[in-house]
């Protein structure tokens, strides 16, 4: 071969490498790819297997990759790190869809004696004397002697900021109740519960403020409390004879049907999030879950612990905490929200006005619990 055919054989060569080179390239940068696309609630950052890290600002994000499968984490400050395997195909696109966790915060919010989040208002009461009674509330409801009939009398009056709006008579009794506790229906107006707690069983009456008429609806060896869910549902914290403690039912007025809950905590631990849901504070054994487990919402079950702080807890397993559930009622079953175990227990809980915290009281001290974002 001579030296002009070489040279012409070793140009080729270089063009054909050339060529080649080029093909690779474009096919490497415009042909071998692929496109994985994020869609979840923005802004979240998307990070490819410590390869490359893209902030999302928006919702669907897409981040274009060679094809193959990689290993993602995608992040949103305050919920939980999600971690996913994903395989991007050849000229094609993989969607992956994500719904972040909100990670539970509890804060303190301040001295109660500062912040008043759970005020007791003082009333004096002209019929009962110089007798206070508290209530949270704008109402106040108390038996007291009316002179014309001579009978005990149910009561109600508004509570304004100087003074008291004129007596409501709603019924009469026949008989003494000597010991009682009154719940208004606050939000309805209309309703009010009271707590017989003077013959040998405790009875809850439910009197209708518009019709003027009582009903029997509840009766059991002792009643603690009643906390209204709305019109025709409550849940009454009673102990029936022989248990060791009181225990949380729910009862429907309309049908007369109640349950016993595997809630063990008091009323003053449960705040009414809707109809059939209840978020609770409790120091229960919540079987099978760690306090770092990540299991926000998770299926629960609630082993057994005392009701009350003052029964001793040391029995438990991990020991005394708090542990904060959201109860369905209608399903009776429970699912976790977050353990603290920087608390034994609350002295009070109230729902925060968002409806997504809650507040909660220890020692004086008032804290909050944000639960959803």
């Amino acid at each position: 071969m001579n030296e002009e055919a070489r040279k012409k054989l070793y140009m080729w060569i270089l063009i054909t490498a050339a060529v080649i080179g080029l093909l690779f390239v474009l096919w490497a940068i415009f042909l071998n790819r692929g496109t994985l696309t994020i869609q979840g609630d923005a802004p979240f950052s998307v990070n490819v297997q410590a390869l490359q890290n893209e902030n999302c600002l928006e919702s669907p994000c897409s981040i274009e990759l060679a094809p193959g499968d990689y290993n993602i984490s995608i992040q949103k400050p305050g919920f939980r790190t999600i971690e996913r395997t994903v395989q991007v195909p050849i000229n094609g696109e993989h969607i992956e869809e994500v719904s972040f966790e909100f990670i539970p915060v509890i804060q303190k919010v301040g001295v109660e004696a500062d912040v008043k989040a759970f005020p007791e208002v003082s009333v004096v009461v002209p019929e009962l004397g110089d007798t206070p009674l508290f209530y949270e509330e704008n109402y106040i409801t108390y038996l007291a002697y009316d002179d014309a009939t001579k009978r005990q009398t149910l009561y109600l009056r508004g509570i304004t900021e100087d003074s008291l709006t004129e007596p409501q008579v709603t019924t009469s009794f026949i008989r003494t109740i000597d010991e009682y506790t009154i719940i208004p229906n606050i939000e309805q107006a209309n309703s009010i519960a009271l707590i017989d707690q003077s013959g040998d069983e405790d009875a809850v009456y439910v009197v209708n403020m518009t019709e003027k008429s009582r009903n029997n609806i509840f009766s059991m060896a002792f009643i603690k409390d009643l906390k209204w869910i709305n019109a025709q549902k409550v849940l009454i914290e009673a102990q029936a004879e022989g248990d060791t403690g009181t225990s949380i039912y729910w009862y429907n007025l309309e049908s007369g049907e109640s349950k016993k809950l595997n809630l063990k905590t008091s009323l003053n631990n449960i705040a009414v999030l809707d109809q059939t849901t209840v978020i609770a504070a409790t120091n229960q054994d919540v079987t099978g879950v760690a306090a770092v487990s990540g299991t926000n919402g998770a299926l629960i079950t609630l082993g057994e612990a005392p009701a009350t702080p003052n029964i001793a807890i040391a029995g438990l397993t991990e020991g005394p905490q708090l542990s904060f559930i959201r109860y369905d009622l209608a399903l009776n079953e429970a699912r976790l929200i977050t353990i603290d175990s920087n608390f034994s227990y609350a002295d009070k809980i109230k729902l925060g006005r968002d409806q997504k915290s809650v507040m909660f009281l220890v020692n004086g001290e008032v804290y909050e619990l944000k639960f959803e974002a």
